[in-house]
């Protein structure tokens, strides 16, 4: 082994497995890719609580194949080794408060990154990088108002959504409940990112709609922490005029469900399957609970033991949970009789658990209808905001937009059903004045004429809503 492999494995089992993090950095500001995460996690478990000062961090790329569970390939290396790159690039924006008022401090978190264009035979592909100076307050000597977790916990999350997620959420483990402005969590996480257009800075939301966001962020980092993590969550929105203004979440302790646990959790489950249906010994505590509930029907322990080397534990304890439930509701002359034919029916279930079921299933085909209702609200706003910005834009473009349309309203009052309609007789200035009294069907009519007689100005706002509203609609029908 040469000097510098024996310094690597040495600096190895020497690294920190605890990220420790200031609760002003758990919650700034910032957008990294996957792979930016995974190098950036990495140098954060390279800190130790005695450092005064940033060191040169050497990471060797293997390290992180291995702990994040990444496929060996040079593909895998190009990526992180581009991370690195790329986060000398991006900024951090930690907004706190200062004796001059609330302030957003913005700075870079990487200064340099040293790739080797020819690394010495067996000494392993790596990088040295550095954080910025003004990365100190954050990560070196903290006493007070700090973060910190088993860095195992977000070894496995597929998102960096789940991670910035899980971070803000552990901050909050003991209090058991965290709430927030929908604006400011997508913000935190970089769902919402500054962008420049034109010389102007704009925020980019990459999920404006709440189902969207529910769905592709908040949902898939329910199911990625209660799978990988110490904790879990439910989430509840917080609603203002029907419009989602908020999310309140409520954490709770889960048990860590990595892949290793997983896949010993897998063998077991087959074990046990195997273990139900042998032909071996049948284990005794078994026998020791089922027989006081049959024996008094006359049934034998060594018929008891047939049926379940025969049939499997499972499939006699629902057969005898039946026989039991039936014998108290009717005169069965034969107990032992009937369990036995209940026994051998092939696929036999216990009611009581098909009701449960089915209760499941209404439950979940409700909560699916209301997911998809507020879907279907949010949709529904925001076409109805586009259309009155865009007539907004006609009228103002074209200046016989609005009598045209009005016009034609009056032409074709007499054929109108409404008894509203049927009976005007008015100028255009009239009708003006009705619409600015927001006369609800005069208003639905007019879009609804505006839009007939200029249809190619609204076909791309329809061909964005419409598809999306009547698919919702009818996918709502088939869960009533």
């Amino acid at each position: 082994m040469t000097k510098k492999q024996k310094t690597r494995a040495r600096e190895s089992g020497q690294v920190v497995r605890i990220v420790k993090k200031s609760n002003e950095l758990v919650e700034a500001r910032y957008k990294f890719d996957i792979w930016e995460t995974r190098l950036f996690t990495k140098m954060l478990t390279m800190v130790t609580r005695d450092d005064e000062d940033f060191k040169d961090y050497r990471i060797y790329l293997s390290d992180i194949v291995k702990e994040f569970g990444l496929e060996k390939s040079n593909a895998s290396y190009e990526r992180l080794k581009m991370g690195g790159i790329k986060l000398m690039s991006k900024i951090i924006k930690v907004v706190r408060e200062t004796e001059d008022g609330m302030m957003e401090f913005s700075t870079p978190i990487v200064v340099g990154v040293d790739n080797p264009l020819n690394p010495e035979p067996g000494d392993g592909e790596f990088i040295d990088v550095s954080f910025h100076p003004k990365m100190k307050p954050f990560l070196l000597a903290l006493q007070s108002k700090f973060t910190m977790y088993d860095v195992r916990n977000i070894l496995k999350l597929p998102s960096t959504y789940s991670i910035r997620i899980y971070e803000l959420l552990k901050q909050y483990e003991k209090i058991g409940k965290r709430r927030f402005e929908l604006e400011e969590l997508k913000r935190i996480i970089g769902v919402m990112e500054e962008k420049t257009e034109k010389g102007k800075i704009v925020l980019e939301d990459h999920y404006p709609l709440y189902g969207n966001f529910r769905q592709r962020v908040l949902l898939k980092a329910q199911k990625d922490l209660s799978e990988y993590t110490d904790i879990r969550f439910t989430f509840d929105p917080i609603k203002k005029s029907r419009k989602v203004r908020g999310v309140i979440f409520y954490i709770a302790p889960n048990e860590p469900k990595r892949r290793d646990d997983k896949k010993k959790s897998n063998r077991g489950e087959r074990e046990s399957s195997q273990e139900e249906t042998h032909t071996g010994d049948t284990p005794q505590n078994v026998i020791v609970e089922l027989l006081p509930k049959v024996s008094s029907w006359g049934v034998t322990e060594s018929t008891l033991e047939q049926w379940i080397e025969s049939y499997g534990v499972q499939q006699v304890q629902r057969a005898i949970i039946y026989t039991q439930s039936e014998v108290s509701k009717k005169n069965i002359e034969n107990p032992a009789g009937y369990l036995a034919t209940m026994v051998k029916q092939a696929g036999f279930f216990d009611p009581e658990e098909a009701k449960r079921e089915k209760k499941k299933k209404v439950a979940e085909r409700k909560a699916k209808r209301e997911e998809l209702t507020a879907q279907l609200e949010e949709l529904e706003e925001a076409y109805s905001s586009g259309l009155n910005e865009k007539i907004r834009s006609l009228v103002s473009e074209d200046s016989e937009a609005n009598d045209k349309t009005l016009q034609s309203i009056k032409d074709t009052a007499n054929m109108m059903v409404s008894h509203r309609l049927r009976k005007l007789n008015l100028s255009i200035d009239d009708l003006t004045v009705q619409l600015c009294r927001d006369d609800r069907i005069l208003r639905g009519v007019f879009k609804a004429t505006m839009m007939n007689l200029y249809a190619d100005y609204f076909a791309d706002l329809v061909q964005k809503y419409n598809p999306q509203i009547i698919a919702l609609r009818e996918e709502i029908k088939t869960l009533k």
